[in-house]
């Protein structure tokens, strides 16, 4: 998280009497499903719905928010500005090194430029300073091989995640609705259901109103909803009888 997040204070608002929730978009979906006469219905209390709901939003907010930075986007740029960053920093010891030795094949070679590059104002032995010049040497020759390397792996790793993630779709949508669809179980004893249509499933009515109570209009969510877990028999059963981790 960061400084700049903050939960939208609506989620928890109470009513001014104290005794309920402010209302929100989802519980009208919460009342559609208290008032179905066919399943997926509510199988909660309507304040216990109301609080699994407002607790589904908000680890959904936290949820979807860590996505957004973590997108392949940022990351890929980050690799971009260390590889132009790197090189920079290679080209820049590569003529530093050139300007001190232009035949120098090996770090030995520099020793006796930054010998001289500072002679006089230096103090100890003759012997000592060799030694110290030898140091340096190899630091510098080190130095601009590890630039140059950096620079090149920083490439290659920026075309790895920019091929591995073409088409992450909208990783904070997946990460909302997986929240709302652990409720959705809990709330329902129902998956949620798989057809794209809202008008045909319930459950991205439910998730829609969720979003638009915190976000702006809800989206489609059609990629977040192939993206969601296959949970099968026993672990339904289980978000049924316990309910989600974060519960």
């Amino acid at each position: 998280m960061t400084g700049d997040d903050v939960l939208p204070p609506q989620i928890w608002a109470v009513a001014a009497d104290g005794d309920d929730f402010e209302p929100l978009g989802i519980d009208k979906a919460l009342l559609e499903r208290a008032n179905s006469k066919r399943p997926p219905k509510l199988i909660r209390p309507m304040r216990c719905a109301k609080y699994v709901a407002r607790r589904a939003m908000e680890v959904g907010y936290w949820e979807s928010m860590r996505a957004r930075r973590e997108q392949p986007g940022p990351i890929a740029k980050d690799f971009d500005n260390l590889e132009t960053l790197a090189g920079n920093a290679a080209s820049a010891m590569d003529k530093f090194i050139k300007h001190l030795e232009p035949r120098a094949a090996m770090a030995t070679d520099l020793e006796v430029s930054i010998l001289t590059a500072q002679a006089g104002l230096q103090e100890g032995s003759p012997q000592g300073l060799h030694l110290q010049a030898e140091k340096e040497a190899a630091i510098l020759w080190a130095a601009r091989e590890i630039l140059q390397r950096l620079e090149a792996e920083a490439s290659r790793k920026e075309a790895r995640v920019r091929k591995g993630r073409q088409n992450p779709g909208k990783p904070d949508h997946a990460a909302f609705l997986r929240m709302l669809a652990g409720a959705w179980v809990y709330l329902t004893g129902c998956k949620p259901g798989s057809n794209t249509d809202p008008l045909m499933n319930p459950f991205l009515r439910f998730s829609a109103l969720a979003w638009a109570d915190i976000f702006d209009p809800a989206p489609e969510f059609t990629g977040a909803l192939r993206q969601l877990p296959k949970w099968g028999k026993g672990q339904i059963s289980l978000l049924v009888s316990q309910g989600p981790s974060w519960l």
